[in-house]
């Protein structure tokens, strides 16, 4: 089950038994011949019973016994540039060891994508020795890659975290400011986020990507960089109340540090006034 997991857990002996108690494999103890317990990180645990009788005691231990799950499935936010092709890349967090992924994307929005490709160079898939597309629809933007390892003389992938599969889109050769595209994860029709491994099919939580355009600056999105940006910026950070955040937040990093401060506005202020004028904004 999904993390925080309450597992009840009820001992049977064919003594008279004067003492139960449990351990639980992840540092927690119990005492009591029925007891509840409640795991709240993911991982794979070995529970142990232990029973006094008399002067003896005996203890049974089930080895892998709870399985505790968060994984999750997440795309990446790319910014987008005018004819040059678009990397998404595709994260998993495993908490069971996985042979197949199946990855549903959708991708819509006001920024127009051509899906091109996809890879697993470079990924923690990349010794898995097959994927498909199982649908390709460019005229729905859908698509669905199943990533699988069929090999019986290589492992599963392991327990943790990291790149699974690297996508590939084509925006427009012109991109306005202010475009984006959602890639979602969490399925379509028949189609699911889903990771198979031994007796596992699991449906999993997922986190949607993003591929955006903007001006590093132009935080007002009418493709111009001017004291009309710096205003904006001010109202942003020191409005009563603030005004609108900058679309994308990332347009109003004009320093590159990150976060959104005084420094970016004086930054403008310096680039558009300066006398000779400041660097360029390095969103």
């Amino acid at each position: 089950g999904w993390a925080p997991l309450e597992v009840q857990f009820s001992g049977e002996c064919d003594f008279t038994v004067n003492n139960w108690s449990w351990d639980f494999g992840d540092g927690g103890v119990g005492s009591g011949q029925n007891v509840t317990h409640e795991y709240t990180a993911p991982g794979t645990y070995d529970v142990t019973m232990n029973v006094t009788y008399g002067t003896e005691s005996k203890s049974r231990t089930t080895y892998k016994y709870i399985t505790v799950l968060a994984d999750t499935m997440t795309a990446s936010e790319t910014k987008a540039v005018g004819g040059e092709e678009v990397e998404v890349t595709i994260y998993a967090r495993n908490t069971i060891p996985v042979l197949k992924f199946s990855i549903p994307i959708e991708y819509s929005g006001s920024l127009a994508l051509t899906f091109d490709s996809s890879s697993r160079a470079g990924c923690r898939t990349e010794y898995f020795d097959g994927d498909y597309y199982a649908d390709n629809d460019a005229i729905n933007r859908e698509l669905t890659v199943v990533v699988r390892n069929t090999s019986t003389s290589t492992p599963d992938l392991d327990p943790g975290y990291g790149p699974i599969l690297k996508l590939y889109f084509s925006p427009p050769a012109t991109i306005p400011a202010g475009r984006s595209t959602t890639i979602y994860l969490d399925g379509y029709a028949t189609r699911y986020p889903q990771f198979t491994g031994g007796q596992y099919v699991i449906t999993v939580p997922t986190v949607s990507g993003r591929v955006f355009s903007f001006v590093c600056g132009d935080v007002n999105t009418d493709t111009f960089v001017n004291l009309v940006d710096i205003l904006y910026l001010i109202d942003n950070l020191y409005g009563q109340p603030p005004g609108p955040v900058p679309n994308p937040p990332e347009s109003g990093d004009v320093n590159g540090d990150s976060f959104l401060n005084l420094i970016d506005i004086l930054y403008l202020i310096d680039f558009l006034y300066g006398k000779p004028p400041g660097p360029n904004p390095i969103c």
